[in-house]
């Protein structure tokens, strides 16, 4: 990318924001299925399909201890709920939250 582009500035924004994480800390998944199922009914109504997928994605974390770097993609338009969804995925496992906006027109 051209340094006279015009998301040049904001591209290393993003990246030096992401250089900062802390990325050699991390909590303890405290993960219970129920729990997690309780969580994602309360919080999310309908989508029944999406809810089991990741009750399937959090299965296999619990099973797969040693798995290394899971990866879970929510993608699709604005306003279908993947913030939400994430959101509810945190709680579930006992995890903090924390929304960083790369892409979009702003962070709300």
């Amino acid at each position: 990318m051209s340094p006279n582009s015009p998301n040049y500035s904001i591209s290393i924004n993003h990246a030096e924001l992401l250089v900062e994480l802390p990325w050699e800390s991390y909590n303890k998944d405290t993960l219970h299925l129920n729990r997690a199922k309780k969580i994602f009914d309360a919080d999310h109504y309908g989508i029944e399909k999406v809810k089991e997928r990741l009750l399937e994605f959090l299965t296999v974390l619990q099973l797969k201890k040693n798995m290394k770097g899971p990866v879970l993609l929510l993608c699709g338009p604005p306003w279908i709920g993947k913030t939400s969804l994430g959101k509810s995925i945190a709680k579930a496992m006992s995890r903090k939250y924390a929304r960083i906006s790369l892409g979009g027109l702003n962070d709300e």
